[in-house]
């Protein structure tokens, strides 16, 4: 078991996870380990955010724009490093976590509850989480990414046309 005082997100981070132990207040789950940090999931995604050039406040102002409501918003930690991150539950929840987008193989149906996920690196884990709000959670997250993407995929695509037709 991998311990530590802070936590740095990192392309390996698949999900932050609150823990109510006495010495540690979340477990992190990376690609090929499991760490617990004595910083909570809110400190390790505001530092997250600060290093990707953003509070975490403006962050989610960003997707509450964005999506045009504020429940359980995905927050694009570090957008250019591909950190995006949602919500299982509200986060205003203790037993709320929070998924890597990139991460996340696979989604099944377990019952009316609970939600299968398989890993990017094949691990599976069963989360307290309906299927339909899985599903909906990748969704809207699909939603801002491809939103915070279009300038630069469009308009490099549109610049080129443009090149192509002034030639």
């Amino acid at each position: 078991m991998d311990v530590t005082d802070t936590y740095r997100v990192n392309r390996k981070t698949m999900a932050i996870i609150p823990h109510s132990g006495p010495d540690y207040r979340s477990r992190i789950i990376e690609t090929g380990k499991e760490i617990f940090c004595k910083k909570s999931v809110k400190q390790i995604l505001e530092k997250a955010c600060l290093e990707g050039g953003a509070s975490l406040d403006g962050r989610r102002k960003s997707v509450e724009y964005i999506l045009n409501t504020n429940i359980k918003l995905p927050i694009p930690v570090n957008p250019g490093m591909g950190a995006f991150f949602f919500p299982n539950k509200s986060p205003k929840e203790f037993n709320c976590s929070w998924f890597s987008f990139y991460h996340i193989e696979e989604y099944l149906k377990s019952n009316d509850k609970t939600t299968n996920l398989v890993f990017s690196n094949r691990t599976k884990a069963v989360i307290d989480t309906s299927f339909f709000a899985f599903r909906r959670q990748m969704y809207v997250t699909a939603t801002v990414i491809a939103a915070l993407s279009r300038d630069i995929l469009w308009f490099s695509v549109q610049d080129n046309e443009e090149e192509k037709n002034r030639d």
